[in-house]
């Protein structure tokens, strides 16, 4: 079992677990979703770094299987209730989408009057999820970003940060699935990425890339380093 299918499989045990206990606090779920991981001996869905508030985070990717995978918050009301924040970034994201600038920035900053650079973060890693956990495609995170960087063109350090992951997501999917063979494959994947986006600056180095193959799909560094010895194997 891949790296993905056993995530999402941690994620419906524990919704099971939670729905079974009645146990609807979200200090709990985050425990709860801790230690399944740990027992597992599974990584979060997250980038190069491991930040302490991952499990947090992770109630994003609970909400997401709970309500397109399994749709079953309308059958639990408190859960749903434990899901407020996420909710809150769903909305954001379709603000995003499929609002004007103004009205889009207007209505995010209603949802969080103090929006700040993480908060943006949040939104932009919601919308990573559902790509990430095949709700949606990629397009719609390029959307996302792109409509993200002219909405708040103060935080595009934030969005571009956000930018560089995503893209070292895609291209180490592609590796995975064989569609990225050799290095100028690979970078010629990185910078078409980059220009769709339309944001300068956003090309993930090769040493960043393999981090985040490493935690989102378990790539180990000589599938990586293959792909680079491909390409001095010719000059």
């Amino acid at each position: 079992m891949d790296l993905k299918r056993q995530r999402v499989k941690t994620y419906v045990d524990v919704l099971g677990s939670v729905v079974g206990e009645g146990k609807y606090s979200r200090e709990y779920i985050v425990d709860l979703l801790k230690k399944y991981f740990e027992e597992r001996d599974l990584e979060p869905i997250r980038g190069a770094s491991k930040p302490p508030d991952i499990y947090e985070k992770e109630l994003t990717s609970l909400y997401i299987i709970a309500k397109y995978g399994l749709n079953i918050l309308d059958d639990y009301p408190e859960l749903l209730k434990v899901f407020d924040y996420e909710v809150k970034l769903e909305r954001a994201t379709e603000s995003i989408l499929n609002e004007p600038p103004e009205e889009a920035r207007e209505n995010i900053i209603k949802l969080f009057p103090n929006l700040d650079d993480p908060t943006l973060s949040r939104i932009l890693r919601f919308g990573f999820t559902l790509m990430y956990l095949d709700f949606r495609d990629r397009g719609f995170m390029i959307n996302l970003l792109r409509n993200s960087y002219a909405i708040f063109p103060e935080k595009a350090d934030t969005v571009r940060r956000f930018a560089k992951f995503f893209i070292a997501a895609v291209v180490a999917d592609d590796i995975q699935k064989g569609r990225i063979r050799n290095s100028l494959n690979k970078e010629l994947q990185k910078h078409a990425l980059s220009a769709e986006l339309g944001i300068p600056k956003a090309v993930p180095s090769d040493e960043y890339l393999v981090k985040v193959a490493q935690a989102l799909y378990g790539l180990n560094l000589r599938g990586l380093v293959k792909v680079k010895r491909k390409e001095s194997n010719r000059t």
